[in-house]
């Protein structure tokens, strides 16, 4: 794997999970390290600390001191160095670096993920289901494309474990029109391999709009399943591809439900506050007809089209006249890494947020 942040690859062989992991979550797990170069006499932590960090010593060595007094040293050429430093929390133990040292630091429920997805690509599983169906010489292909989607990253490894279980791998060619705009929403797509062409039919025109161009690691189909409308556009792939494919309730159950965040009114109107943003994704003439005060209007169907417009360093309240729409729009923000939040029940349920 080379040398990345100071670590070298044999370190990163000796390191208890991450060693032994298979190379695209070991991948992950590097990309998410911090290391760091602390000075002699640091504290990395104390007796009864809580922190979501695991550390691994990577050079140096370090004074681990419990609360009656007893103390050892561990070193980076040690084997209890292979694991993170007195992992159990509350910490049983405070650390001091005996002088300048080399600590790699990752999240530790990051850690316990990336575990679990080590497991999905070696075909392990442990979740009740049966996954004979897939061939992971071959799935682990999509397998590691899931890795890089913002929606299952977030997903728990139980849910995932579902997830994968209930997904069908589809070959297709290039040309193959796989949804189309005006049919009713049956299932979810993910692109493993290939690219796929999002366009609309006007309904004014003519002419068909090009929405977007997808590539490995994106997903479609979700805004017919979430509002319960017709497509809204047509899904057309521009080299021979492989999808994965949920059906409508398991992508219900196992993967919306897990991740949707709705809110009240009132919560809208504290997350306002303290600078989120308010999106109406309601159709143009319904916004014009009236609105929440300082929302932004971009119709669900173009949000593929100008989600990059928007700033993705704040939170934004997605909001439509009953909340189906805005779901659908949540799911679409929260897989290009926006923080977004439904308007629980609509306008219809919430005439205004509280000033």
């Amino acid at each position: 794997m080379g040398t990345r942040q100071g670590i070298d690859e044999q370190q990163l062989r000796r390191m208890v999970p991450v060693g032994a992991m298979v190379a695209p979550a070991q991948r992950e797990v590097v990309n998410r390290m911090l290391v760091q170069s602390v000075a002699g006499g640091a504290t990395l932590f104390c007796v009864g600390d809580e922190d979501p960090d695991s550390l691994f010593l990577v050079q140096g060595s370090v004074d681990l001191t419990a609360e009656d007094g007893e103390s050892r040293t561990v070193a980076a050429t040690d084997d209890a160095a292979r694991y993170a430093l007195a992992a159990l929390k509350p910490r049983r133990f405070e650390a001091r670096t005996r002088g300048p040292c080399l600590i790699a630091r990752i999240n530790s429920s990051v850690l316990d993920k990336m575990v679990g997805w080590d497991q999905l690509l070696r075909g392990e599983n442990d979740s009740g289901y049966q996954v004979e169906e897939l061939d992971l010489r071959t799935d682990r292909r999509w397998l590691s494309r899931l890795m890089q989607n913002e929606h299952f990253r977030r997903l728990p490894v139980a849910s995932l474990q579902q997830l994968v279980a209930r997904m069908q791998t589809l070959e297709m060619e290039k040309g193959t029109t796989v949804v189309r705009q005006g049919d009713e929403g049956d299932s979810y797509y993910f692109l493993a391999s290939g690219r796929a062409l999002v366009a609309r039919q006007s309904d004014e025109q003519a002419d068909t709009i090009e929405m977007a161009v997808l590539g490995p690691g994106e997903g479609f189909g979700e805004e017919a399943l979430l509002s319960g409308q017709p497509r809204n556009a047509s899904v057309t792939l521009m080299e021979d591809s492989v999808l994965v494919c949920l059906g409508k309730e398991e992508f219900s159950t196992l993967l919306n439900a897990p991740l949707m965040q709705r809110i009240s009114a009132k919560e809208a109107a504290d997350r306002v506050r303290d600078g989120a943003g308010l999106l109406d994704v309601r159709m143009e003439s319904e916004f014009e007809s009236g609105s929440l005060k300082g929302a932004r209007n971009i119709p669900l169907y173009l949000l593929r089209l100008y989600a990059r417009k928007l700033d993705k360093q704040r939170p934004w309240v997605v909001f439509c006249d009953n909340g189906s729409r805005s779901a659908a729009a949540a799911f679409l923000l929260g897989q290009d890494g926006f923080e977004a939040l439904v308007l629980d029940g609509g306008l219809a349920a919430n005439k205004r947020l509280e000033e």
